[in-house]
């Protein structure tokens, strides 16, 4: 284990749900809590961490459902569906602690919702559809999100399939990161100014590279999309 990275996991089992907190750096505070009965799976993800929030809702959110367990992207339900973010002001993903409406948020989200198995992709509408997928948006307090879906088995997989071996994915879109164009480059290189650096003090390359890893490694989290995946555990 790396110094410095906290991990926990656990594993609750209520009236045959089994809830799993596994609070890391890849699934960013997500709870899932998944039960079945003789058709169904029924999923649920909860989590009140904003930034997480922020990339579900906006960038998008896909739960990919494999039967032999691995991690294969074949099946799999989208929403919500990657939203324009210009309706909405204010919107900074760089903000962990930016208090956010979700009522409002939830309000302007379209009931579209997309299901894909294999080359079969169709996009229905979540209230009302012949897939027989129920998929819903809520929300508690106005700090915590939840995202629940029912899916018949046989739309995971037509033919019967051993349930323990059920693996789930959830990942989000992808926030794409700002490039630094030719001139803001053109002037780290040169200097703060843009002017080129005086030949008394030469600008050495070891000089230039920490600040450019520097740059990478404090950018790049939170640009990470939500991307994880799990057993349930389900008999």
């Amino acid at each position: 284990m790396k110094p410095g990275f906290f991990f926990l996991f656990i594993i609750c089992n209520l009236a045959g749900a089994n809830i799993i907190y596994n609070l890391d750096a890849d699934n960013e505070f997500i709870s899932h809590e998944v039960t079945h009965d003789e058709t169904t799976i029924f999923l649920k993800l909860s989590t009140t961490h904003e930034k997480t929030i922020k990339k579900l809702l906006f960038l998008g959110t896909t739960v990919y459902f494999d039967v032999k367990g691995n991690e294969n992207k074949d099946i799999y339900v989208s929403y919500p569906l990657k939203m324009d973010t210009s309706r909405f002001r204010n919107i900074n993903f760089e903000k962990e602690q930016e208090e956010i409406d979700l009522h409002a948020i939830l309000e302007k989200i379209p009931q579209k919702a997309t299901y894909g198995n294999f080359d079969n992709v169709q996009q229905f509408h979540i209230l009302l559809n012949n897939l027989n997928i129920n998929v819903s948006l809520s929300q508690k307090d106005n700090i915590a999100l939840e995202l629940n879906i029912a899916i018949p088995k046989n739309r995971i997989s037509e033919e019967p399939f051993d349930i323990s071996k059920l693996s789930i994915g959830v990942v989000s879109g992808k926030l794409e990161k700002p490039s630094l164009d030719k001139g803001r480059i053109d002037k780290v290189q040169r200097g703060g100014d843009g002017s080129r650096p005086s030949s008394e003090v030469p600008l050495r390359e070891e000089n230039r590279k920490p600040r450019t890893q520097s740059y990478t490694i404090e950018h790049q989290e939170r640009f990470k999309p939500v991307n994880f995946w799990f057993n349930p555990g389900l008999e």
